[in-house]
């Protein structure tokens, strides 16, 4: 449940956070995350959240970047999409200069990111390979079963090749449970998503692999 008290401690520490010039951005944030593995906690509360809205509006203020986790689907099928989506219209509505990173192309399809994309010029997607679709039921991945990128995908990510940044979605070795992995199986882990990553990349041409790969995150993170 809510705690007040709990929130302001919150408030501090993002206060905090926000004015150290070494912090690029808050994230990510989950909004609507649902138990795909069996192994997952549920967050789900409405973008109307009044403390919700005031963070987003503390971060769009300090001119960082929010990384957003919102889920449009269950993995039972029933949709959120009017809250996912319209919560990002009513951010955006509130933060007009919001620079907003949505996690995992949005889990949503090519031809809704495309629209997001050009409806709100300062947002980015990240995204990460899927293969095993039984944990993304009723979500879009963006590669089939061998990790290879389905063809609209890679339609859009030539598209609008600035849009796009890679997320690894390590969770600093930690499982989606929470349970860490020892070191040398969180290396190992890595190294496939990596691996899974350059293929993906390596179907691109040659200028929108490099500005996905790294030289849009130089550009919208400043490094």
């Amino acid at each position: 449940g809510y705690d007040e008290s709990d929130y302001q401690e919150v408030l501090i520490k993002l206060n905090k956070d926000l004015a150290d010039p070494e912090c690029i951005g808050i994230g990510e944030i989950g909004l609507f995350h649902f138990n795909k593995t069996g192994k997952q906690n549920v967050i789900q509360f409405p973008p109307t959240f009044k403390p919700f809205q005031e963070i987003v509006g503390l971060i769009a203020k300090s001119g960082k970047w929010l990384d957003l986790h919102a889920e449009p689907m269950t993995p039972e099928g029933k949709s959120f999409e009017n809250e996912v989506f319209g919560g990002i219209a009513l951010l955006y509505q509130n933060n007009p200069d919001l620079k907003l990173i949505v996690s995992h192309t949005a889990m949503t399809n090519p031809v809704n990111a495309r629209r997001l994309l050009q409806v709100y010029p300062t947002m980015m997607m990240n995204f990460k390979p899927i293969k095993k679709h039984q944990f993304w039921r009723n979500l879009e991945p963006i590669t089939d079963s061998r990790g290879r990128l389905y063809e609209d995908w890679a339609m859009l990510f030539q598209e609008m090749p600035e849009r796009f940044m890679v997320g690894s979605d390590e969770k600093f070795g930690r499982s989606g449970s929470g349970a860490l992995a020892k070191k040398g199986e969180r290396l190992e882990r890595y190294g496939k998503h990596i691996k899974q990553i350059r293929k993906i990349l390596g179907s691109l041409d040659t200028d929108t692999a490099s500005k996905i790969a790294h030289q849009n995150a130089r550009r919208v993170f400043g490094f």
